[in-house]
């Protein structure tokens, strides 16, 4: 078949593989990683760290400056044009100011703390230093990774990443577990991540050739970028974090933590494996032919839902049993939440397609009075609902907000790229198919064991897919192919 056919380019889709095989090795040994945290933890030291990690987060996500989104929007069309001067100046003074804007940010945590741990119910006193230092790492690995991502390094990122993460297990495996030392751990092996990646980019981007820094372009990208990052990440997971540890105790901050984080991982294994990468592969496609855009969406869209409908019906059967059998009875609670999450994470198919088109038309900025609506509407949902309800009332605001604020975003949405492009018959026909096919397994089988979990949700995928490939129509297929992203399509 033609190469031309294809909407990404043959470097896009060459890494891939490395980028999918990367993200599952991370996730077995992040899955590791988090039953021997939330195991060798309390329930109350688990939830001080949830704390802190998402405070950590927060502080990444605003220094950062949205200039990790212009790397990725950026560095592919200055690659294109064989601009490696403007790419190693912008790299280095884009990291050079994150890092003086953390500097500033660890300052106001340090001030702050005694206020937050009042706030929250934790001592944050003593523990702000090794937030920031968790922040300060996070924040190095994120540029490092986005960096490598823009120039399709990413053989050399999934051999970093799982050096980390298997220097990361090694070091929560020595000694007595406590917050402090999954602090200074986690910091220390993204530090280690960093200075490798920067030993290798420094030998493998040529030197010369290109142009002054466009500053006020890459400004007008980055700075609605961060706001839209930070907007984000209030508007998923942290609203709901900061109000439960207000309103209730600890303890549930760490069964929502954990329900949370594992939904999340297992739910976002693949996406966000690609989503760096497709961010540089959707600007560098539309750089080449503006007009081909909406099937891309279309396209990922199909993808998604054949990669997360499926897992999200398994989960919400069997959740909890499986936290019964890997975090200890003591985290029952939290997989009964990650059983609702992940149906509910299952609403972020709606933005992660459109936020690529959106960033490639390089309009976030006329983006940000929805995601400040939505944003204010979570906040909203959260002091009406969690005070009442508690954790059922974080799941339920989720839900309100995204409900009340969709008609909004399809008519903003529309407005910049110029529809939504979403299969919608396809989504009914998969979600109706998996939930029957993982309704029969729950009711059928007793997870009794970590062997019969795993064997069975062998058989349900294999079922499950078996089924989508016969029912799936011609259409369906031709759309989830159209990216070329298979590995034998470009043969």
């Amino acid at each position: 078949m033609k190469e031309d056919f294809f909407l990404f380019s043959r470097a896009a889709v060459a890494s891939i593989p490395w980028m999918v095989w990367g993200k599952i090795l991370n996730f077995v040994i992040y899955f590791f990683i988090s039953v021997s945290i939330a195991r060798r933890l309390s329930a109350e030291e688990f939830g001080a760290w949830s704390l802190f990690a998402n405070i950590a987060e927060i502080m990444m996500v605003c220094c950062q400056l949205g200039l990790h989104q212009a790397l990725l929007r950026y560095v592919p069309e200055f690659g294109q044009k064989g601009y490696f001067g403007t790419i190693r100046l912008f790299a280095s003074h884009a990291l050079s100011l994150e890092l003086a804007v953390l500097f500033i940010g660890a300052i106001i945590l340090g001030l702050s703390s005694p206020f937050l741990g009042t706030l929250f119910h934790v001592n944050l006193h003593g523990e702000w230093l090794f937030v920031a230092l968790f922040a300060c790492g996070f924040l190095l690995k994120d540029f490092f990774s986005a960096l490598a991502t823009a120039l399709y390094y990413s053989r050399f990122l999934t051999v970093a990443s799982c050096f980390q993460g298997l220097l990361l297990l090694g070091m929560l495996w020595m000694g007595q577990l406590h917050v402090r030392k999954v602090l200074e751990a986690q910091s220390l092996s993204l530090i280690a991540f960093a200075l490798l990646s920067w030993i290798y980019l420094q030998h493998k981007i040529p030197y010369g050739g290109g142009e002054e820094v466009p500053n006020g372009r890459i400004a007008k990208f980055s700075l609605p970028s961060c706001f839209n990052g930070i907007l984000n990440k209030f508007s998923s997971q942290y609203s709901e974090i900061f109000f439960l540890g207000f309103y209730t105790t600890i303890e549930t901050v760490g069964y929502y933590g954990l329900g949370f984080s594992q939904s999340f991982l297992l739910m976002t294994l693949l996406p966000l494996s690609l989503h760096t990468l497709f961010t540089s592969a959707v600007a560098e496609a539309t750089t080449k032919n503006g007009e081909v855009l909406p099937r891309i969406i279309k396209s990922l869209f199909s993808i998604l839902i054949v990669m997360l409908v499926p897992v999200a019906s398994f989960a919400f059967f069997f959740a909890e049993p499986g936290f019964i059998l890997l975090f200890g009875k003591k985290m029952a609670f939290a997989g009964v939440l990650a059983g609702y999450l992940c149906m509910l994470h299952l609403l972020g198919l709606f933005s992660y397609p459109l936020s690529l088109g959106i960033i490639a038309k390089e309009k976030i900025a006329q983006t940000l009075p929805l995601q400040v609506s939505y944003v204010a509407a979570n906040i909203l949902a959260d002091w009406l609902l969690i005070p009442r309800f508690g954790v059922w009332g974080a799941l339920g605001a989720i839900f309100v907000t995204f409900a009340l604020m969709l008609p909004y975003r399809i008519r903003v949405v529309r407005s910049i790229i110029g529809g939504i492009f979403f299969p919608g018959w396809f989504f009914c026909r998969v979600c109706g198919l998996t939930l029957f096919i993982a309704f029969l397994f729950h009711y059928f089988v007793a997870m009794t064991s970590i062997t019969r979990l795993v064997v069975m949700s062998l058989l349900y995928f294999g079922v499950a897919y078996s089924l989508l490939f016969v029912l799936s129509t011609k259409k369906d297929k031709e759309d989830i192919l159209a990216l070329g992203v298979l590995p034998w399509q470009r043969k």
